[in-house]
């Protein structure tokens, strides 16, 4: 395994592999590896405009290259990471709400990953690959994400919110990990009402916001202002709401719907009754606009968070 991490990080070279000698080789010919290239632009695409079906029906039969008959996974091979195809897989279970199949495969990426970051923290040669064991690292956190989303979805609070505790606390011990994750261990904290442990990681999220896009700042911003109103701590959560329009938001109108909602509350906490009415006015305007059936706030703060895989499909974060 760790040979196969220094190859695709531009380590050394080799034909090591991981477990027994009776797995197979990768598939090397060229032109099969652009056709799977090919297939896994495609599935994104229908990911991105919703055609999950479509999409899954190309991750399972991606997985097919990486996956032996006993269900042994191929977590590297020559210039792809095999496990990449299962991670995708599980978002599209999830987005799908199927959860129930998507948690064994969450479980198993959680595992492997782990396994692999431990080789490769555990072989000298790697030592001055840095970048190697930074994405190793980053993939483990990415499964875990994953697999906190699956449980939360699923009701499993309990499971769900120390997983999502246990990640902030490495995240905040300086594991590495990429903006995203922060925002969105936050928004599984403030579905299950730990305001004060959101507000902590989406502070920490916007201190070190070199890592984050604008749009990404924007939403830490919007969540950070609900934990903040949850708390009944309105002055602050104005403040964090006003900061949000500094930043461009990524275009989706539920998150805009978030931060008027959240503001239109600080405003009503603090009495200011006027200007309330006028952003709940503003509020209703805008569903009007855009033609969105009506749901409470508390609903629709479950649509704010964005999808970790509206990206380049090199890359495991949003765009």
């Amino acid at each position: 395994m760790a040979g196969f991490i220094a190859d695709v990080y531009g380590g050394r070279s080799g034909n090591a592999k991981r477990g027994s000698d009776k797995r197979r080789q990768p598939v090397t010919e060229k032109p099969r590896q652009d056709q799977h290239e090919d297939d896994r632009t495609r599935a994104l695409r229908y990911y991105n405009a919703k055609r999950y079906e479509d999409a899954e029906r190309l991750y399972r039969q991606l997985i097919t290259w990486s996956t032996d008959a006993d269900g042994t996974i191929y977590p590297v091979m020559e210039t792809h990471d095999g496990l990449d195809d299962w991670y995708r897989l599980g978002w599209n279970l999830y987005r799908q709400d199927r959860c129930p199949e998507a948690e064994p495969i969450a479980r198993k990426l959680v595992q492997e990953r782990e396994n692999i970051t431990h080789e490769a923290l555990s072989d000298a040669s790697l030592s001055n690959h840095t970048m190697a064991i930074e994405t190793t690292r980053v993939k483990e956190m990415d499964s875990n994400v994953l697999l906190a989303s699956v449980l939360d979805s699923q009701n499993k609070s309990q499971e769900a919110v120390a997983l999502a505790q246990k990640l902030c606390s490495d995240i905040k011990s300086g594991y590495d990990h990429e903006g995203w994750h922060s925002n969105y261990l936050a928004w599984i904290l403030l579905s299950n009402s730990v305001f004060f442990q959101a507000e902590q990681i989406l502070r920490f999220a916007i201190a070190e916001r070199n890592q984050l896009e604008g749009w990404e700042i924007h939403e830490a911003y919007v969540n950070l202002g609900w934990a903040l109103n949850s708390q009944k701590r309105w002055i602050e959560a104005e403040v964090a709401l006003s900061k949000a329009k500094e930043y461009k938001p990524y275009g989706d109108i539920w998150i805009e719907f978030a931060r008027m909602r959240e503001l239109s509350e600080s405003l009503l906490g603090q009495e200011r009754y006027d200007e309330a009415e006028s952003q709940c006015r503003a509020l209703l305007d805008l569903l009007r606009k855009e033609r969105i059936s009506r749901s409470t706030g508390r609903d629709i703060r479950g649509k704010v968070s964005y999808d970790p895989n509206i990206a380049s499909y090199g890359d495991n974060r949003p765009s």
